[in-house]
């Protein structure tokens, strides 16, 4: 149908020809459930777009009416087809008759309630009542997750404001932590200051009382467990999570640094961690229940050797990695990171996370 001048066809591109170069891994909130969708369903919606002067343009109703349509200009499905390798379909309003071959569009066929389409001057597009109609973007057709209980299990790097008192003014509540932004319910064991074998301690608990799915993020070897006396915690009663640990460092007491100048030895810690890591493997491997072990800061002393790290379910990296980075730190907050490296932490994690069901 030729209503103006340009002819309407469908047609599936490869998004390489919009010419769009995207600085950051993710264009929007959204982009990791609009992957996830589309490898489950194919892109739900075609991109409205324009051939005009040997070039494809997929903004001209924003350009021409200083507005965003409900169903998006598309850049985030554009960028998803391009980390997928795939084709994305296209409503194109053809100015120059380049794609005579094909017949005319059929919005019957290509467009699905509650779209609604338009031929306008500068070429035709279809719109959604709201943001919220564009299924398969925003999870509505992926299986929810928000009931499936999410367990964390690690040192400082993993934990929240459930365990201890912060002060930061940027990042202040477990709802800006990037535990709590992964579509799951978070259940958080992870304890600033523990050594591996009290995250072993940490994954015996999540065991007992149940989780879909459990992280587990390794610490330093350069910490030590505290048992000298019997109310240091260390105590089979309570299933020794209450186990005092310290840092290896010059801010430990005095009598800490008088225990690591006598007794600590940085290779037998390494070895214990490398024990623990796979203890925990195996018991977690025994449960059925989906899991990973981020190396996290514990990722520089691994051995070539030590095969059980080459696992599909250890992870060699972790959100200690991103303090590398200084607009990822954040002073005095559970996890050490600012509202930014809540956000990078999140990307980092859901890139493996949602890899099992």
């Amino acid at each position: 149908m030729k209503r103006y001048d340009y002819r309407v066809v469908y047609t599936e591109l490869d998004p390489k020809v919009f010419q769009k170069e995207f600085k950051s891994k993710s264009v929007g909130m959204a982009q990791y459930n609009i992957k996830k969708s589309i490898k489950q369903h194919g892109i739900q919606w075609p991109i409205c777009a324009t051939y005009k002067n040997g070039f494809y343009d997929n903004h001209f109703i924003g350009t021409q009416t200083g507005k965003e349509p409900n169903v998006g200009h598309g850049n985030s499905r554009i960028k998803a087809a391009l980390d997928l390798g795939i084709n994305v379909p296209v409503i194109l309003s053809d100015f120059e008759n380049k794609f005579s071959d094909l017949p005319d569009f059929d919005e019957q066929q290509h467009i699905k309630s509650p779209a609604v389409g338009h031929y306008t001057p500068y070429g035709y597009y279809y719109d959604l009542p709201s943001v919220d109609h564009r299924f398969g973007e925003y999870e509505n057709d992926v299986s929810d997750k928000s009931d499936k209980r999410l367990a964390f299990c690690g040192c400082s790097w993993a934990s929240d404001f459930d365990s201890a008192e912060y002060s930061n003014k940027e990042v202040f509540e477990n709802s800006q932590l990037w535990q709590y932004n992964l579509g799951y319910k978070p259940v958080v064991y992870a304890r600033p200051g523990s050594t591996n074998l009290k995250i072993y301690t940490q994954v015996q608990r999540a065991i007992e009382k149940g989780f879909d799915k459990c992280l587990i993020f390794l610490t330093s070897p350069t910490r030590i467990n505290i048992a000298w006396q019997e109310s240091d915690g260390w105590s089979l009663q309570n299933k020794f999570q209450y186990g005092r640990t310290d840092t290896v460092n010059e801010n430990a007491t005095k009598e800490t640094q008088e225990y690591i100048a006598k007794y600590y030895n940085e290779d037998l810690e390494i070895l214990n961690s490398f024990v623990i890591a796979e203890a925990i493997y195996w018991k977690l491997q025994q449960t059925g229940k989906p899991f990973y072990i981020f190396t996290n800061a514990f990722t520089d002393y691994i051995d070539n050797d030590w095969k059980i790290f080459e696992q599909p379910e250890f992870i060699h990296t972790g959100p200690a990695s991103l303090i590398r980075t200084f607009d990822n730190h954040g002073n005095d907050v559970p996890n050490h990171l600012s509202l930014l490296g809540q956000q990078r932490a999140k990307d980092l994690i859901l890139k493996y996370v949602d890899n099992t069901t």
